[in-house]
């Protein structure tokens, strides 16, 4: 059978650039599951195109395409609760376009909100949770115009024109006996070679020509913050580690990358999978070449040592991420986090002696939160995390969640429909509206995209624009600048490549933030024509008393803190 597989576009219904970051690596394995399976696959991947007057016109005309040229039998729609509005308008395009042509949803949207979803976008039929198995026997009944889907576990599809669930079973095979993704029907390679300099920070800054891979090593998660969709759904499992450094191997040799981005949310739940993989990565440097660097994201209970981070860098690895969250005891224990905010700071200062990246986000607006509890968290960020990728976010509460459970049960948001065409983000805390309000116009301020106000910031030596351009959205290009700057910690010489606007070096107003290769920290990289061969370091990193005052003073207005911070 001809199963065609979409790739949701990011940031639908508006343009946004799909870098290996946002790739949705569920649907490569459905690729590698029916190509094993003997299915003809065919990918479409709405991203990366702005040649249309808006994004749904380039979604239907994409589909449109597809689907005159490829003659799909069965056409599969995945996608989170974010992805709403692009799966109903890709079903209502498809349905216009061809209407015999069954549609299959499955992500994370129908996982952890199943019913809802199937009677309000009414696809043909729905997966819940992983979906390989589920949807080779989908096909292969399809194919022999069976209608038994009662027999197959996880599905939901219509019966007498009323929505039906088969049975739930999410008891499935080994990961290691799947087979391994499949992402060039994607497009992976054009991905990988000219929108990997769209990614985040921390995964690409020891590489000025940043070569990015994912990989998936495990799935869900074996914890239950309140946050988090994995408080229910399939189990935690992990692949064994020869499998992980199979698919490495062969993905190396076809992409030839030079950064691995391990996507688990948990990579490493010990010191003794951390060093498996150390001495994997380790025997293919010396017997097959490799060459890249990587990164993780785990959790603080893992414990490493300064002997483990050791390992994990002398093996490649660049930086590595926990889910910080809070620094408040109170708000932890809301959130049902089981971390201590002393293992944050330990682990922190063994990466900066080890020369590891760190990272993490902090995520205000827990039903516990107050001020209180916010200047907690500020004070351990400004103690410890200043110099780090340590973001100042918002909690969201995504469907499948205890938060979202809780919220829907407390009236804190509104209807179900309401919710998934707006998203919308209430204030969950017990502050007022009006001084949550207040608060977040604080972490907009000192937590902007491209220039943070409280980082150190240094002055390009000198930068050069590279003839290609990359189109990001309808009409405007990003080029490619060659920056050469010291590091304003360590005074290490620098060369990396960043994508910016050319009006914005041309009104000197380019900034971006990055880090050193050398010593890791992060700060503020500004393009202005300057006299001299050298231009000193301007040193703009507010101490942690101001910061501290504009973090107690938050009634101020906006704008003022917004100026004051960038004096």
């Amino acid at each position: 059978m001809r199963v065609a597989l979409v790739a949701p576009a990011i940031g639908y219904p508006n343009y946004m650039c799909m870098t290996v970051l946002h790739f949705p690596n569920g649907l490569a394995y459905l690729a590698g599951a029916l190509k094993h399976a003997g299915h003809n696959v065919i990918g479409l991947n709405p991203n990366n195109d702005f040649d249309n007057p808006s994004a749904p016109a380039m979604l239907y005309y994409r589909l449109r395409l597809m689907i005159e040229s490829e003659r799909p039998q069965l056409i599969g729609l995945s996608g989170l609760c974010t992805d709403y509005h692009f799966i109903k308008d890709a079903i209502g395009f498809i349905r216009s376009i061809a209407p015999g042509i069954p549609i299959v949803c499955g992500g994370g949207m129908i996982t952890h909100d199943a019913e809802f979803i199937f009677n309000q976008l009414q696809p043909d039929f729905a997966v819940m949770g992983e979906g390989e198995e589920v949807l080779c026997q989908l096909v292969r009944l399809l194919e022999n115009d069976n209608d038994c889907f009662e027999t197959i576990p996880n599905l939901w599809y219509w019966k007498n024109s009323s929505a039906s669930f088969s049975f739930l079973n999410y008891d499935y095979p080994d990961l290691n006996s799947r087979a391994f993704p499949d992402y060039e029907p994607f497009g992976m390679r054009t991905i990988i070679e000219e929108y990997t300099l769209a990614q985040f920070y921390p995964i690409r800054y020891k590489r000025p020509y940043p070569k990015v891979m994912p990989i998936v090593a495990a799935r869900s998660c074996p914890f239950k913050c309140t946050f988090c969709v994995h408080t229910q759904g399939p189990k935690y499992r992990a692949r064994s580690m020869e499998n992980i450094l199979n698919e490495i191997k062969l993905n190396y040799e076809e992409y030839k990358f030079n950064v691995l981005f391990i996507v688990d949310e948990l990579f490493a739940a010990d010191r003794n999978r951390l060093r498996e993989f150390c001495n994997g990565i380790t025997y293919g440097r010396e017997n097959f070449g490799w060459d890249f660097d990587w990164v993780f994201n785990t959790h603080a209970s893992a414990a490493f040592n300064r002997d483990d981070l050791q390992m994990a860098r002398d093996a490649g690895c660049s930086f590595f991420s926990y889910g910080i969250e809070s620094a408040s005891p109170k708000v932890l224990a809301s959130m049902n986090k089981k971390i201590r905010p002393t293992q944050i700071a330990e682990a922190i200062s063994l990466a900066e002696e080890v020369g590891i990246g760190f990272g993490g986000n902090f995520i205000f607006g827990d039903v516990a939160e107050n001020s209180e509890t916010i200047m907690e968290s500020l004070e351990f960020f400004i103690e410890h995390c200043m110099d780090f990728f340590v973001s100042l976010l918002v909690v969201c509460t995504y469907p499948g969640s205890k938060l979202y459970e809780h919220c829907l049960d407390n009236k804190m948001l509104p209807d179900k429909l309401t919710y998934y065409e707006t998203i919308l983000q209430n204030n969950l805390t017990t502050m007022s509206d009006d001084v949550w309000t207040k608060w977040l116009m604080f972490f907009g301020v000192v937590y902007p995209a491209t220039d943070i106000p409280f980082l150190k910031s240094v002055y390009a030596v000198s930068y050069y624009r590279e003839p290609k351009e990359i189109q990001i959205e309808p009409g405007r290009s990003k080029a490619i600048w060659k920056v050469y700057f010291p590091c304003p910690h360590c005074a290490k010489a620098i060369f990396c490549r960043e994508l910016i606007y050319d009006s914005d070096v041309e009104q000197e107003t380019a900034t971006f933030v990055t880090a050193c290769p050398a010593c890791s920290k992060r700060f503020n990289v500004r393009l202005k024509r300057h006299t001299g061969i050298y231009s000193p370091p301007l040193d703009r990193k507010i101490d942690a008393k101001v910061f501290r005052e504009f973090a107690q003073n938050w009634n101020s207005s906006f704008f003022r803190i917004g100026t004051d911070l960038r004096s």
